[in-house]
């Protein structure tokens, strides 16, 4: 084996062994929080049969759990608010995520023999979105949901300062 084979094996272990070790350390950083929580609401977190904790545990919830459940698998919600609906008072926690995406736009920048020239500005936007919410009545689960980051698929805009820019 050639020492440029042997160099390239190595790099991809030691890639391979830095990616578990990422992997471990934020499953650790999830499952500390779910242990911090846990020690917080312990007596409720104790009245749920064994199957409910195993999926508290795992940061997982289902129909029927209670705020206090989904309270230690998921953390304190980002938003609450309550509905007065046909079916009852509805509680509803949303769950925000950090996300960004990347915009272009084009600009007029000068003039080249009498023509305006363009050029792409792009820019890097951070927000948040709602990436979970959890829908309660009376107190137990009754509806949940992961939702994806939105598609931002925009066409390049139009400058302000040149409506005829396209």
């Amino acid at each position: 084996m050639t020492s440029a084979a042997i160099d390239t094996m190595t790099k991809r272990k030691a890639c391979g062994l830095w990616l578990v070790t990422l992997a471990t350390l934020m499953a650790g950083c999830r499952s500390a929080g779910i242990a911090q929580r846990r020690t917080e609401r312990i007596e409720a977190y104790r009245l749920l049969d064994p199957q409910a904790q195993s999926l508290v545990d795992k940061g997982q919830i289902q129909d029927g759990m209670d705020t206090n459940a989904v309270f230690v698998a998921w953390g304190p919600p980002t938003d609450a608010f309550a509905l007065d609906a046909a079916g009852g008072q509805r509680l509803i926690w949303n769950y925000e995520k950090d996300w960004s995406y990347k915009r272009s736009r084009l600009a007029e920048r000068g003039s080249s023999r009498g023509r305006p020239t363009y050029v792409v500005e792009r820019q890097h936007i951070r927000t948040t979105y709602a990436a979970r919410s959890v829908v309660f009545v009376n107190g137990k689960v009754v509806q949940w949901q992961k939702h994806k980051p939105p598609i931002l698929d925009q066409p390049l805009e139009r400058s302000r300062y040149s409506p005829n820019a396209f």
